[in-house]
């Protein structure tokens, strides 16, 4: 099973390159996959932006662009 998202999709929407926070973002969806169950792209990225938002290296990076 795997996330709504994708690694590379993770980290477009996040503006961070592939690493330990990265892994710590697609972790964190998959979890809530296994959970909730499929949640579908728009709904992943809400997603992943309201848990981005509660970590600390989200002050470090700047805002993602739309697109």
């Amino acid at each position: 099973m795997r996330p709504d998202l994708d690694g590379h999709q993770i980290g477009q929407v996040l503006g961070i390159p592939p690493g330990p926070v990265l892994g710590r973002a697609y972790q964190h969806l998959l979890a809530v996959r296994l959970d909730q169950g499929p949640l579908g792209e728009e709904a992943a990225r809400a997603e992943l932006l309201r848990w981005w938002a509660e970590q600390p290296e989200s002050a470090d990076v700047p805002e993602p662009e739309d697109g």
